[in-house]
């Protein structure tokens, strides 16, 4: 019975640990400006069960490319072995090198400071600001 109980409640942690981070990642949904109260530059949506992110093209949008939630070996890769400090939860496109994350606000890590709470990455990175 003992054994049973241990496996119910690793299999309860795990559901708790994968609907959290579909909760949090679903808070990346939105707008996203370059500076403050800025033009929306960058647009993460939902189409059915799949994150999608289109990049501002002129006065229109890019065809929606697909989202992944973000590995612990992605934030590690980014941020190096302090990325736990500043608490990422994001999404990353599944072909090229694009992700957007939610970050703790004012938190360090690779030399960087995070002061808007949301860090979007490309070919370069940087804060950008939800609208």
């Amino acid at each position: 019975m003992t054994a049973f109980r241990s496996l119910a409640v690793v299999f309860h942690l795990a559901i708790f640990s994968a609907s959290c981070t579909a909760r949090s990642v679903d808070a990346l949904v939105g707008e996203y400006a370059l500076k403050p109260e800025g033009r929306a530059e960058v647009k993460i949506s939902r189409d059915g069960d799949q994150f999608v992110a289109s990049v501002r093209q002129g006065s229109g949008w890019s065809r929606p490319e697909s989202l992944v939630v973000c590995t612990e070996a992605d934030y590690a890769q980014l941020f190096g072995p302090e990325w736990k400090q500043i608490e990422p939860v994001g999404l990353r496109a599944t072909n090229g090198p694009f992700g957007i994350l939610r970050v703790k606000k004012g938190a360090t890590a690779h030399g960087r400071t995070f002061e808007t709470g949301y860090f979007l990455f490309a070919l370069g990175g940087g804060d950008v600001y939800k609208l």
